[in-house]
């Protein structure tokens, strides 16, 4: 009594090959992943790893390690890890270092540093590989947040440097440079009337895109982001300041709800404690959820209107229409269905160049593009509790197509499964 395992081991393989080209991969490439956790009188250890020979010259394997401790309101990150302060700041990138989660009473406090990328020099018998060079990079960050009767506020801040001296040397044709990057967050939440909410997030970013660049801020994009963040960063001809903004409305009845949502992510935004970031957008959304049948049926919607080039500096400018349906619907325990719709639309214009002597009759481009998606799915559950057991019918319908005026066009593609 008291001590409880559970874990998995899962072994995969691909095998790949080329013909009328150079060989890309690796022949044959095997990953191997696998997590334990062991519970000791309600003390969680998490342990998980990864191994596999996934390197072009079999020459350094790719394996990660990590291990999460937890008791009580206590959680570690040791080794390798992930942790989320928010969508502006750091988001989900993986990290070599030690992290903590701390959730006393109504308080909320989060902290994390290690390496967010290893040195990889330059190999020049490979030029193939030059985009995976990059320099040592370390990141530290901290979130405070307070919560109470749904109510919450908080702030986090998020750093991250290269080491300029953590790879030999650096070629120019590849575009490599030093980057460091400070960004911050103020997020708050609050219930008006015990059905409204508002919820509201404000980021800023200040990024150097080559340490080694000397002199003044050349772009300033956000002055009131300026005037705040600047100082944490060196002087530098190549800082950039950008911000994002979200922020929410909606109303939680007894079996539904409706939201309405706006964001603007200014042009280049960009956090290196992402992967990747979606800038230069602005959104506005509904999205209404309904609860029927006793919690049995649940349906989500969402629709808005999201459009780009917010500087209008772009050549082209799109605007998209989105929507999107959800049903589930859940009788018993032995029946299972669910269901999606989404139609998204995009519409780009595109403008002609400028040219003092010389004007295209063609002066634009308007370009519409419609995707429809639907899916269908079904699972009966067997079995009983020691030996469950279920049947799972999956369908899905897919066609795309583009226009040239939105009456009428070319369809591109039908997919059904």
């Amino acid at each position: 009594k008291g001590v409880k395992l559970n874990g998995s081991v899962n072994l995969n393989t691909v095998g790949y090959w080329a013909d009328g080209i150079e060989q890309r991969r690796d022949p044959f490439n095997w990953f191997l992943t696998g997590n334990l956790n062991v519970n000791l009188f309600g003390y969680n250890a998490p342990f998980s790893f990864s191994y596999s020979n996934a390197d072009r010259s079999f020459s350094q394997p790719f394996n990660q390690f990590s291990f999460a401790p937890q008791y009580k309101w206590v959680r570690a990150y040791l080794g390798y890890s992930s942790m989320t302060f928010s969508n502006y700041t750091l988001s989900g990138h993986v990290f070599l270092g030690a992290g903590a989660e701390l959730t006393p009473g109504k308080w909320r406090i989060a902290m994390m540093y290690g390496r967010l990328r290893k040195a990889v020099s330059f190999d020049l018998d490979d030029t193939l590989q030059y985009s995976n060079a990059s320099f040592k990079r370390m990141g530290y960050g901290l979130k405070v947040g307070y919560e109470n009767n749904g109510d919450a506020i908080s702030a986090n801040i998020f750093a991250a440097k290269d080491d300029l001296n953590s790879i030999p040397f650096i070629l120019p044709e590849s575009q490599l440079a030093p980057q460091q990057n400070i960004a911050v967050s103020f997020s708050a939440r609050k219930k008006i009337l015990e059905r409204i909410f508002v919820e509201a997030e404000y980021a800023v970013s200040a990024l150097n895109k080559d340490m080694r660049v000397s002199g003044n801020e050349t772009d300033t994009v956000i002055a009131s982001t300026d005037n705040l963040i600047k100082n944490l960063l060196p002087e530098n001809a190549t800082n950039r300041y950008f911000d994002a903004l979200n922020a929410s409305i909606g109303y939680q009845g007894n079996w539904y709800a409706i939201r309405v949502r706006y964001e603007r992510v200014s042009p280049e935004y960009q956090t290196l404690g992402a992967y990747y970031f979606n800038n230069d957008m602005e959104n506005i959304t509904l999205a209404p959820t309904f609860r029927l049948f006793n919690g049995k049926l649940n349906l989500a919607a969402n629709a808005g209107l999201q459009k780009n080039n917010l500087d209008d500096t772009r050549a082209s400018s799109t605007e998209r229409w989105v929507g999107t349906v959800n049903a589930n619907y859940v009788p018993n325990a032995k029946w299972n269905f669910a269901g999606n719709y989404s139609n998204f639309t995009s519409y780009t214009n595109i403008r002609p160049q400028e040219d003092p002597f010389f004007r295209n009759s063609l002066d634009t481009l308007n370009f519409y593009q419609l995707s429809q998606t639907m899916t269908g799915t079904v699972i009966r559950n067997l079995g009983g509790k020691n030996n469950p057991q279920s049947i799972m019918l999956n369908t899905s319908y897919q066609q795309a197509s583009d226009r040239s005026t939105y009456d009428g066009g070319t369809q591109l593609s039908d997919f059904k499964s």
